[in-house]
């Protein structure tokens, strides 16, 4: 994934989980992609200021 695309989707993935319509076999996953991306807040700024 490119990184612009990580940071464009890190702010969307507490919307889409706290919506609930995932499967049991990938919430567990998804749970960790979100884990992952709330670490780095300050990507969608960080990155975007260096492909600019």
């Amino acid at each position: 994934m490119p990184a612009a695309h990580a940071a464009q989707a890190g702010p969307q993935w507490p919307v889409a989980l706290a919506e609930g319509r995932l499967p049991d076999d990938v919430a567990g996953l998804a749970q960790q992609l979100a884990g992952f991306f709330t670490q780095v807040p300050d990507w969608d700024t960080d990155v975007l200021a260096l492909i600019q």
